[in-house]
């Protein structure tokens, strides 16, 4: 007979409803903060101009029968030495050059904050729904409990009244 009545208790107290579970359990919130910070560096191409220039010699020398001439070129300089008649010449140009220089313009520093926000979604609970074969073993025993107490009902019911 305990066990019955033990059954019958946990039957009905059971379920809960989706309410109540929500109240009881609510949607965990997660929150996410995050900030990045971003560094770019601005390069400026700087050229630089480096002019061209010349020298030259002239001079007298003790040997006028000698006739001698020569160029020659060894990167940007070229060069030509001209002996003639007792007289020296050289001649020594350099061109011109251009560099164009990578130089730092500035470092540009950003940072930028991101915020996101999951929710946790809430489990739907579902209604729970007694079966029919329970609700037929709830009245058969119910009928049969009365059944075996019907002298201790009657006796109740007649001093009651």
């Amino acid at each position: 007979m305990r066990i019955l009545s033990v059954l019958l208790i946990v039957i009905f107290t059971s379920c809960i409803t989706q309410k109540k579970c929500a109240e009881r359990y609510p949607p965990h919130l997660e929150t996410k903060d995050s900030i990045v910070e971003k560094e770019e560096i601005v390069y400026r191409d700087t050229t630089i101009a480096i002019p061209g220039d010349s020298v030259g010699i002239r001079d007298t020398i003790p040997c006028p029968d000698v006739d001698y001439y020569k160029e020659g070129k060894i990167g940007r300089t070229s060069v030509k030495v001209n002996i003639s008649k007792g007289k020296i010449k050289v001649d020594c140009k350099s061109d011109s050059l251009q560099y164009v220089i990578d130089s730092l313009a500035s470092i540009h520093k950003t940072k930028e904050v991101f915020h996101s926000e999951t929710k946790g979604v809430p489990i739907e609970v579902v209604k729970y729904k007694t079966p029919s074969w329970c609700w037929w073993y709830l009245f058969i025993t119910g009928g049969y409990v009365l059944y075996r107490n019907r002298k201790i009902i009657y006796r109740l019911i007649k001093s009651i009244v």
